[in-house]
């Protein structure tokens, strides 16, 4: 197909300049005027090329939005480059839920198109890069599980020579793709087929799992929250904290999968408590433990106080600021793991120290119902 070959031959050298000084490629701004022809290919001739392929399946093209990304004007361009149809029951941007898009190699030497996944939002839920990746290769992993594909089709991650983050994002978050070879002779027709066949896939996906991928990947286990929690406070890039309006704030989303009470714990919450503590344990501030790799400070969890277990008990959210305390790794396995009378020293001290910020957020628990909670078995969040 004449438009990806164009691509192909033309990108790298429309999207890049050369450093005098080092010999390496870096990326250019998108200009406002004047834009190359390579541009052209992406966000016309093959875009329109999607969306004339949707239509012809039978679909209707209000319930669809088409559209091509190579950068935005006076930013840089993308080093993947992409077309993209997403299903608006779904989601009406590429950061977030899945769609077909069409994604073209780092180095230009082919493209996949793909039932792919918006990595943005899973690393807002997941917290870091490294989690984040881990979690959409399960998302992708579990949702292939539900399609019937042809044969020619792959599975699970792909290729993009990518060096992004988002790059990464899309290799491992593609859930079903078909690989094409930069010279292959790739047709129109074939191009169309695979296109119709994917868009049948995302329609079977759909009415499996409906319109919340992130719910398919399980919810991030006891060592990535606190990884991601002590990683996002020693972020010095990471935006300031903000905390929701005053007064009860809605239950966190829930996944049927994984272990634990299967809400979502959200780590930039925990990563403001860190900070909010200065790694100090609130239990006994004398507490040391060792320093920490990410934080180079002195190693203390997050805890939530009333335990993310007993959510279905209460109708706010247990995922607020107010109910997240910090403690060394003894006091926080001894609430987990300790006798019931060494439990109740530091659970009283901790409701009287929390009692007001709990009902501020509406949570109203007595210090002996709290103990009570904790007499039984302790989940790992």
């Amino acid at each position: 197909m004449d438009a990806l070959e164009q691509v192909f031959s033309n990108y790298i050298s429309a999207s890049t300049d050369r450093d005098p000084t080092t010999g390496s490629l870096k990326q250019k701004r998108v200009p406002a005027s004047n834009p190359p022809d390579v541009e052209r290919q992406i966000r016309e001739v093959l875009q329109g090329f999607l969306a004339d392929a949707l239509a012809q399946s039978g679909r209707a093209p209000e319930s669809y939005s088409v559209y091509g990304g190579h950068g935005q004007v006076n930013f840089f361009y993308a080093k993947v480059p992409w077309v993209a149809a997403l299903r608006l029951k779904i989601t009406d941007s590429t950061q977030r839920g899945y769609y077909v898009v069409l994604l073209f190699r780092e180095d230009m030497q082919g493209c996949a198109l793909s039932l792919n996944q918006g990595y943005t939002r899973f690393q807002q839920t997941f917290g870091t890069h490294d989690i984040a990746l881990r979690k959409i290769r399960e998302s992708a992993a579990t949702a292939a599980t539900y399609l019937s594909l042809p044969a020619n089709f792959v599975r699970g991650q792909i290729d993009l020579a990518a060096t992004s983050e988002l790059g990464k994002g899309y290799e491992q978050g593609a859930i079903a793709s078909k690989i094409y070879r930069r010279g292959d002779g790739t047709t129109e027709t074939q191009l169309a087929a695979d296109f119709v066949a994917l868009l049948d896939a995302y329609d079977e996906l759909f009415d499996r799992i409906g319109p919340d991928i992130v719910a398919v990947a399980p919810p991030a286990s006891e060592d990535e929250y606190q990884e991601a929690a002590a990683a996002l406070s020693a972020e010095p890039k990471q935006k300031p904290y903000e905390a929701p309006p005053p007064g009860p704030v809605p239950r966190p989303p829930r996944s049927p999968r994984g272990t634990g009470s299967g809400y979502r714990r959200d780590p930039k919450v925990a990563a403001e408590a860190l900070k909010s503590s200065t790694y100090e344990c609130a239990a006994d501030a004398t507490h040391q433990s060792f320093i920490a790799r990410k934080t180079k400070m002195n190693f203390v969890e997050a805890h939530h106080l009333v335990p993310m277990q007993f959510q279905e008990r209460f109708e706010p959210s247990l995922d607020v600021l107010e109910n997240v305390v910090v403690l060394c790794p003894t006091c926080h396995r001894k609430l987990h793991h300790g006798q019931i009378a060494d439990k109740k020293v530091i659970l009283t001290l901790l409701h009287q120290a929390r009692d007001a910020g709990l009902r501020s957020r509406g949570l109203e628990i007595t210090q002996n119902d709290l103990v009570a909670l904790y007499k039984g078995k302790l989940e790992d969040e």
